[in-house]
Protein backbone atom coordinates (compact mmCIF):
# COMPACT_ATOMS: atom_id res chain seq x y z
CA UNK A 1 0.00 0.00 0.00
CA UNK A 2 0.96 3.51 -1.15
CA UNK A 3 -0.59 6.89 -0.10
CA UNK A 4 -0.10 10.47 -1.82
CA UNK A 5 3.09 11.21 -3.72
CA UNK A 6 4.28 7.87 -3.14
CA UNK A 7 5.33 5.57 -5.85
CA UNK A 8 2.69 2.89 -6.66
CA UNK A 9 4.96 0.13 -8.47
CA UNK A 10 4.21 -3.64 -9.48
CA UNK A 11 5.70 -6.40 -7.70
CA UNK A 12 6.04 -8.44 -11.44
CA UNK A 13 5.52 -7.75 -15.00
CA UNK A 14 2.22 -6.73 -16.13
CA UNK A 15 -0.32 -8.10 -18.99
CA UNK A 16 -2.75 -5.38 -18.92
CA UNK A 17 -2.28 -3.01 -15.42
CA UNK A 18 -4.98 -0.48 -14.72
CA UNK A 19 -6.25 1.35 -12.21
CA UNK A 20 -9.84 1.80 -10.70
CA UNK A 21 -11.28 4.79 -8.52
CA UNK A 22 -13.15 3.45 -5.21
CA UNK A 23 -13.64 4.57 -1.99
CA UNK A 24 -11.84 2.86 1.06
CA UNK A 25 -13.68 1.90 4.47
CA UNK A 26 -11.09 2.13 7.28
CA UNK A 27 -11.52 0.19 10.36
CA UNK A 28 -9.96 0.04 13.84
CA UNK A 29 -10.20 -3.55 15.76
CA UNK A 30 -11.40 -2.97 19.43
CA UNK A 31 -9.95 -4.72 22.32
CA UNK A 32 -13.02 -7.41 21.88
CA UNK A 33 -11.54 -7.89 18.35
CA UNK A 34 -14.75 -5.86 16.85
CA UNK A 35 -13.93 -3.40 13.97
CA UNK A 36 -15.03 -0.04 14.23
CA UNK A 37 -15.52 2.20 11.42
CA UNK A 38 -13.45 5.04 11.15
CA UNK A 39 -14.53 6.64 8.40
CA UNK A 40 -13.55 6.54 4.29
CA UNK A 41 -10.70 7.80 1.78
CA UNK A 42 -10.33 7.35 -1.63
CA UNK A 43 -8.28 5.40 -3.48
CA UNK A 44 -6.58 3.93 -6.35
CA UNK A 45 -7.16 0.16 -6.72
CA UNK A 46 -4.53 -0.88 -8.93
CA UNK A 47 -4.60 -4.45 -10.81
CA UNK A 48 -3.36 -6.68 -13.66
CA UNK A 49 -6.78 -6.83 -15.51
CA UNK A 50 -4.89 -8.52 -18.35
CA UNK A 51 -3.92 -11.40 -16.47
CA UNK A 52 -7.47 -12.10 -15.16
CA UNK A 53 -8.80 -11.69 -18.64
CA UNK A 54 -5.60 -14.31 -20.41
CA UNK A 55 -5.55 -16.71 -17.54
CA UNK A 56 -8.82 -16.90 -16.12
CA UNK A 57 -7.70 -19.43 -13.82
CA UNK A 58 -4.94 -17.29 -12.42
CA UNK A 59 -7.87 -14.42 -11.67
CA UNK A 60 -7.04 -13.88 -8.14
CA UNK A 61 -3.77 -13.00 -8.44
CA UNK A 62 -4.31 -10.04 -10.89
CA UNK A 63 -5.47 -8.63 -7.25
CA UNK A 64 -2.12 -8.86 -5.90
CA UNK A 65 -0.67 -5.64 -6.91
CA UNK A 66 -0.61 -2.61 -4.07
CA UNK A 67 -3.27 0.08 -3.65
CA UNK A 68 -3.16 3.23 -3.50
CA UNK A 69 -5.12 5.42 -0.64
CA UNK A 70 -4.84 8.91 0.34
CA UNK A 71 -3.31 10.51 3.55
CA UNK A 72 -6.47 11.25 5.14
CA UNK A 73 -9.34 10.11 6.38
CA UNK A 74 -12.60 11.38 6.12
CA UNK A 75 -14.43 10.55 9.63
CA UNK A 76 -18.02 10.58 8.89
CA UNK A 77 -20.17 8.32 7.12
CA UNK A 78 -20.10 7.61 3.28
CA UNK A 79 -21.65 9.99 1.36
CA UNK A 80 -24.73 8.95 -0.70
CA UNK A 81 -23.23 9.99 -4.10
CA UNK A 82 -20.07 12.48 -4.76
CA UNK A 83 -18.18 13.14 -8.39
CA UNK A 84 -15.02 11.81 -8.61
CA UNK A 85 -12.82 11.91 -11.31
CA UNK A 86 -9.80 10.29 -12.25
CA UNK A 87 -7.04 10.25 -14.75
CA UNK A 88 -3.69 9.10 -16.63
CA UNK A 89 -0.72 11.33 -17.42
CA UNK A 90 2.24 10.32 -19.56
CA UNK A 91 4.72 13.73 -19.32
CA UNK A 92 2.43 16.38 -20.06
CA UNK A 93 -0.22 14.26 -21.91
CA UNK A 94 -3.01 13.27 -20.04
CA UNK A 95 -3.62 10.01 -22.04
CA UNK A 96 -6.87 8.66 -19.96
CA UNK A 97 -9.77 10.54 -18.18
CA UNK A 98 -12.93 9.59 -16.75
CA UNK A 99 -15.15 11.28 -14.17
CA UNK A 100 -18.06 8.71 -12.23
CA UNK A 101 -19.53 8.37 -8.82
CA UNK A 102 -18.73 6.42 -5.57
CA UNK A 103 -21.01 6.62 -2.55
CA UNK A 104 -23.24 4.41 -1.10
CA UNK A 105 -26.08 4.70 -3.81
CA UNK A 106 -23.59 3.81 -6.17
CA UNK A 107 -23.03 0.47 -5.15
CA UNK A 108 -24.12 -3.18 -5.09
CA UNK A 109 -23.68 -4.03 -1.56
CA UNK A 110 -24.11 -1.57 1.14
CA UNK A 111 -21.63 -0.87 3.19
CA UNK A 112 -22.81 -2.67 6.67
CA UNK A 113 -23.57 -5.53 4.94
CA UNK A 114 -19.81 -5.92 3.22
CA UNK A 115 -18.50 -5.14 6.76
CA UNK A 116 -20.65 -8.05 8.41
CA UNK A 117 -20.23 -10.55 5.45
CA UNK A 118 -16.17 -9.75 5.70
CA UNK A 119 -14.99 -8.67 8.54
CA UNK A 120 -17.09 -9.76 11.60
CA UNK A 121 -14.92 -13.06 11.97
CA UNK A 122 -14.35 -13.89 15.39
CA UNK A 123 -9.91 -13.51 16.36
CA UNK A 124 -9.84 -12.72 12.08
CA UNK A 125 -7.79 -9.02 13.40
CA UNK A 126 -5.91 -8.70 16.53
CA UNK A 127 -7.08 -5.66 18.70
CA UNK A 128 -5.05 -2.40 17.35
CA UNK A 129 -5.45 -3.76 13.64
CA UNK A 130 -5.92 -0.85 10.92
CA UNK A 131 -8.15 -2.95 8.21
CA UNK A 132 -8.92 -1.09 4.81
CA UNK A 133 -12.01 -2.25 2.94
CA UNK A 134 -11.90 -1.21 -1.13
CA UNK A 135 -15.91 -0.95 -1.49
CA UNK A 136 -15.61 -0.94 -5.76
CA UNK A 137 -14.81 1.28 -8.55
CA UNK A 138 -16.72 3.59 -10.51
CA UNK A 139 -13.75 4.54 -13.13
CA UNK A 140 -11.40 1.57 -14.55
CA UNK A 141 -8.70 2.09 -16.92
CA UNK A 142 -8.35 -1.17 -18.48
CA UNK A 143 -12.90 -1.37 -19.27
CA UNK A 144 -11.58 1.77 -21.50
CA UNK A 145 -8.45 -0.28 -23.35
CA UNK A 146 -6.11 2.10 -21.34
CA UNK A 147 -2.74 0.42 -19.45
CA UNK A 148 -0.11 1.94 -17.12
CA UNK A 149 3.24 2.46 -18.44
CA UNK A 150 6.45 3.05 -16.59
CA UNK A 151 6.53 7.13 -15.57
CA UNK A 152 2.69 7.27 -15.84
CA UNK A 153 0.85 9.37 -12.69
CA UNK A 154 -2.49 8.26 -11.41
CA UNK A 155 -4.82 11.33 -10.11
CA UNK A 156 -8.26 10.99 -8.01
CA UNK A 157 -10.15 13.42 -7.19
CA UNK A 158 -13.28 13.33 -5.21
CA UNK A 159 -15.36 16.38 -4.50
CA UNK A 160 -17.74 15.17 -1.29
CA UNK A 161 -14.58 15.32 1.26
CA UNK A 162 -12.35 17.50 -1.49
CA UNK A 163 -9.65 14.98 -0.67
CA UNK A 164 -7.15 14.19 -3.36
CA UNK A 165 -4.40 11.49 -4.45
CA UNK A 166 -1.52 11.23 -6.68
CA UNK A 167 0.49 8.78 -7.34
CA UNK A 168 3.64 7.82 -9.88
CA UNK A 169 3.64 4.82 -11.10
CA UNK A 170 6.59 2.33 -12.00
CA UNK A 171 6.72 -1.48 -13.17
Amino acid sequence: MCTDGERLASPVPLTGGGIEAEYCAVYCVNKEGEPVYLGYTPANDFSDAGLRHARRSLANFSKLQPTAVASEVTLADLPESSPVSTSISRGSTVVWQRKGALGRREMLYAPRVLERLLLHRRKLFAAGTVVYLLLGSCTSSHMDGVGLCDGDVVTLREEHSGLSLTTPFSC
